[in-house]
């Protein structure tokens, strides 16, 4: 099962690949994992990764007519997202043998791959005049990735989603902090990257990462903390209310939360059934008419019940790490807007950190 473990990682690149054959490829490699342990008689199941595969089967039972009956492109697309991190957990935690992992080298190279991937599609389109239809995750199809911003090509990376590429390039930071690889380079090539993505919700992102970063590792008190913590917030209110970059602008912010959110065309027209259990697709909603607020997008699609078994999940997965606070507001804060957590991309990461753990606690 060591090889089925490291079949994951190629999902890094799973936007590359296409939503199909991420699906398949992932059903696959969950059948095996299954089956393997089935076979073995191997029931010895991680809380976590138990937690994982009851998540899974309830989540279908909930949505057996919608994914077993009469499935959309839209139903299966909104289950994939939404269970890929439980099956990625319980794929790997078929794995005991963690001892045989360089999570080191595993991290080093998820940190290459995300600034590399926006590094190097940057210069080549605005320096060298390469054409934006050639990379694996351009979106050809909408105008508003194709154009550019102060005259610049956005990387569209990863995950065709520049935002996102940003936030995937801070956790992937994070990562090197974590396994306490972290050099002066790596901020430098983390800072270049997240300008290079010319996303308000990354530069955000990027400056919180950086406090929390320095906060963790100060050795304080709880009040000395909070007290960086007031001034730290005041000093950014000052810089969002200059204006200095429209997409992190005080009345940017306020528009989104307020105004883009829709809430009352998002969520005021469910049922209290498909509040509480989402819609996983079957409910159009006219362009324009979207939340930009993603978790009532998510509410909107899974509903609170699995909105909130998600993100308890998402914390059972970091919470023994270094930086479980950090972790944790990073995760939440990169996917208010554009969901970075339902990546698979971000998840592999959030895997990584979680499993790092479990093998010293196997040592």
């Amino acid at each position: 099962m060591y090889w089925t473990t490291l079949l994951l990682l190629p999902l890094i690149f799973s936007h590359w690949l296409g939503i199909i054959f991420t699906g398949f490829y992932l059903f696959y490699l969950f059948s095996i994992s299954l089956i393997s342990r089935v076979i073995r008689k191997d029931w010895k199941f991680t809380q976590l990764a138990f937690m994982a595969l009851s998540i899974i089967f309830f989540f279908i039972f909930i949505n057996f007519d919608k994914l077993l009956f009469s499935p959309t492109s839209l139903n299966l697309s909104y289950a994939i997202q939404y269970l890929s991190l439980f099956g990625i957990i319980f794929i790997a935690s078929s794995q005991k043998n963690f001892e045989r992992f360089n999570f080191n080298n595993i991290a080093s190279f998820f940190f290459w791959i995300c600034f590399l991937t926006i590094f190097l599609e940057f210069v080549l389109v605005n320096f060298f005049g390469l054409s934006k239809s050639v990379f694996p995750a351009a979106r050809l199809d909408s105008p508003v990735y194709m154009s550019n911003i102060f005259g610049f090509h956005r990387p569209f990376g990863l995950t065709g989603q520049a935002s996102v590429n940003g936030c995937l390039l801070i956790l992937s930071y994070l990562l090197v902090h974590e396994f306490k690889i972290h050099r002066l380079y790596h901020s430098l090539l983390a800072l270049i990257g997240i300008i290079m993505t010319i996303s308000g919700q990354a530069i955000l992102v990027g400056i919180i990462t950086i406090f929390l970063l320095n906060t963790d590792k100060l050795n304080a008190s709880i009040p000395i903390k909070l007290f960086l913590l007031s001034i730290a917030s005041g000093l950014l209110f000052i810089f969002l209310k200059t204006g200095f970059f429209f997409k992190i602008s005080w009345d940017y912010l306020m528009r989104f939360i307020f105004e883009w959110s829709n809430i009352e065309n998002v969520l005021f027209i469910l049922t209290p059934s498909q509040w509480f259990l989402g819609t996983l697709g079957d409910i159009f909603i006219q362009a324009g008419k979207t939340s930009e607020f993603y978790l009532i997008t998510s509410v909107f699609l899974w509903g609170l019940l699995f909105t909130s078994i998600f993100w308890i999940f998402n914390w059972l997965l970091i919470s023994q790490s270094r930086y479980a606070k950090t972790w944790f507001v990073i995760i939440f804060v990169s996917s208010l807007h554009y969901p970075t957590i339902f990546f698979i991309e971000a998840q592999i990461i959030i895997a990584l950190v979680y499993f790092a753990h479990q093998k010293k606690s196997s040592i």
